[in-house]
């Protein structure tokens, strides 16, 4: 299947057979966005996920102390879906998705960056493995689709060192552990485990998801292009936080 890209907006989504579900029959699908200063992106985001939201949905908007017009943005799309939740003061990306964590109603929950990196198109094609009953975790790789060339050089080490380190410790091939498209079943686990506020949160959540044995994963290439519009979020810095993250999860403690 051709991977549908942000340079084509007005063309409809089309998929093949397999990926198709019953509306009627399906279960209610939360995407939580964590959002900080994206005004810029914000219509364009919601637009693709209009086009992409088939059956049951709801879209959760985690505000995280945006000092933009992000609000007042979002406030004027009107769209019957989404819920908007805000935070007095920036948080974090892990405190940003624990509180959309706490507001699900979904029984699939995916999570969808705002800054455009990721296609909202490829939503349809990483939650179905887990609508179908056959995955109970499937993340979205930037790897096997083969653009690591968006990537900056530092962030590709530290993403390969982490992932990989991560494969061994749960025995599960992870080639993207910081990837920003995440999906699994809601019962996985409880919003409370999640400790980290910032981006290290990402090795915690995948500890969270795959620390069971019976966890049966799947990672599927998606699209991916660096920010163009914006500062990016994450830091060198948060590649160690990563690192001593996965140290926690080895030696059992508490993060």
């Amino acid at each position: 299947m051709e991977i549908p890209t942000l340079e084509n907006q007005n063309q409809p989504y089309s998929y093949p057979e397999d990926m198709l579900i019953d509306i009627d029959d399906s279960p209610l699908v939360s995407v939580i966005v964590p959002i900080f200063n994206e005004e810029e992106s914000l219509p364009i985001l919601v637009s693709r996920l209009n086009q992409v939201a088939k059956g049951k949905w709801e879209i959760l908007f985690i505000d995280d102390g945006s000092t933009d017009s992000t609000i007042q943005v979002l406030n004027e799309l009107d769209n019957e879906k989404i819920h908007l939740i805000k935070h007095p003061e920036n948080l974090g990306k892990g405190a940003a998705i624990r509180t959309g964590l706490e507001h699900a109603r979904g029984e699939v929950v995916i999570i969808q960056d705002a800054d455009l990196e990721y296609d909202p198109a490829d939503i349809q094609r990483i939650i179905t493995p887990i609508l179908k009953g056959n995955y109970d975790v499937v993340f979205g790789s930037r790897f096997l689709n083969g653009q690591i060339e968006e990537m900056s050089a530092s962030h590709l080490l530290g993403n390969r060192i982490l992932s990989k380190t991560t494969s061994i410790l749960f025995g599960k091939t992870v080639t993207d552990v910081m990837t920003g498209h995440k999906a699994f079943r809601r019962d996985i686990f409880y919003s409370e485990q999640i400790k980290c506020r910032g981006f290290e949160f990402e090795v915690e959540l995948t500890h969270l998801l795959l620390k069971s044995n019976g966890t049966h994963f799947l990672e599927i290439p998606i699209y991916y292009k660096k920010r163009v519009n914006g500062k990016a979020k994450i830091a060198k810095s948060d590649g160690l936080r990563g690192f001593l993250m996965i140290l926690k999860c080895v030696l059992n403690l508490n993060p």
